[in-house]
């Protein structure tokens, strides 16, 4: 024997030979749920559309209250983010805003143009921060923003300048 309690309304179960056969759809004041013959789960929420996870009153389109974790292909992969605030990145247990996993290797990479080898990236190896740069480019430290003072600049042919743009020499005050 099955037993179905609906609150608000039931108007639709069953398959119809349409776009929704086999989907099962719930309706009341609040959610419209679907599941469709695809695998594919619609919620829709009524009202302001938004959608809360262990919150009565969800502020914004998907509003979490308490910890999340989007996982990768493992256990130790993912996004994660505590109660506290503190993000993980391939960990679960990040001690500040922003952590990432504890293994040696590439942690952050930004691409100039979205050309593969245009980019630099940052990471841990043999346990010195390390900054590289796939396309020969260098690294500039300014003050004022981007299109500010040029306070030291490292070229990718090595050459450093110290308020200059264009060292030429390995190291040029």
């Amino acid at each position: 024997s099955h037993n179905i309690a609906v609150t608000g309304g039931v108007y639709y179960i069953g398959g119809n030979g349409g776009a929704n056969t086999g989907s099962l759809s719930l309706s009341g004041s609040d959610v419209t749920l679907a599941t469709l013959s695809n695998g594919h789960i619609i919620l829709s929420p009524n009202g302001t559309g938004n959608v809360g996870i262990g919150s009565t009153a969800p502020a914004s389109l998907l509003d979490v209250a308490g910890t999340a974790w989007l996982r990768g292909a493992s256990a130790d992969q993912g996004l994660y983010v505590k109660s506290d605030g503190n993000v993980g990145v391939g960990t679960t247990g990040p001690g500040a805003p922003l952590a990432f996993a504890d293994t040696t290797g590439e942690k952050i990479r930004f691409w100039s143009d979205g050309t593969v080898g245009n980019s630099m990236g940052l990471g841990v190896i043999s346990g010195f921060m390390t900054l590289e740069s796939n396309s020969g480019g260098g690294f500039q430290f300014k003050t004022g923003g981007f299109s500010g003072t040029n306070l030291v600049r490292i070229q990718g042919d090595g050459n450093v300048g110290i308020g200059t743009t264009a060292p030429a020499y390995p190291l040029q005050l």
